[in-house]
């Protein structure tokens, strides 16, 4: 009882983590069609969020990094790249001979991704809500079905119901 009490809290507290990422994902897709920004993440990594997408860019050698300034308007050669639904990731040479990588990601996908991984533990939440419901207004656990008229079993699907005093007993 106390193992699965701890283990609800942990699954609770990682969706509830989940949602918060979500939301505040969210508020950054908006605000990058307001609002671009740069982070410096190191000396030769940058990310910049505007337009509805977020872009990684990295470089091979320093370099003095000038917020505003296009560093990618001057590609020569590109080397490789591919494309999937929602990213982009290609390299090149370019400003200064610097060899160039940038992957860029929509901010959708960023949003699609978590509401996909979520949609496991909101049908299992769900469905035990449902059940406890079901079990609180004595109705049958597997169909719903009213068994004031029948406690001991149920008539729609057969299913045997044990008694309130067999489930303390047994708790």
């Amino acid at each position: 009882m106390g193992v699965r009490r701890i283990g609800r809290y942990i699954f609770n507290g990682f969706t509830i983590l989940s949602l918060l990422l979500l939301l505040a994902t969210a508020c950054l897709w908006v605000r990058s069609h307001f609002i671009a920004d740069d982070l410096l993440l190191s000396d030769r990594t940058l990310c910049k969020s505007s337009s509805g997408r977020v872009v990684l860019i990295a470089w091979n050698r320093e370099m003095v990094y000038v917020p505003g300034e296009d560093y990618l308007a001057e590609r020569q050669v590109e080397e490789s790249s591919w494309h999937l639904p929602g990213i982009e990731h290609f390299r090149f040479v370019g400003f200064r001979e610097i060899r160039w990588t940038v992957t860029v990601f929509r901010w959708w996908l960023l949003i699609a991704v978590p509401c996909v991984l979520l949609l496991p533990a909101l049908l299992v939440a769900l469905r035990h809500r449902r059940k406890s419901r079901w079990q609180r207004n004595g109705l049958c656990p597997t169909c719903g079905y009213d068994l004031r008229a029948t406690p001991e079993r149920c008539p729609e699907c057969g299913t045997a119901v044990p008694s309130k005093s067999k489930m303390l007993n047994v708790q």
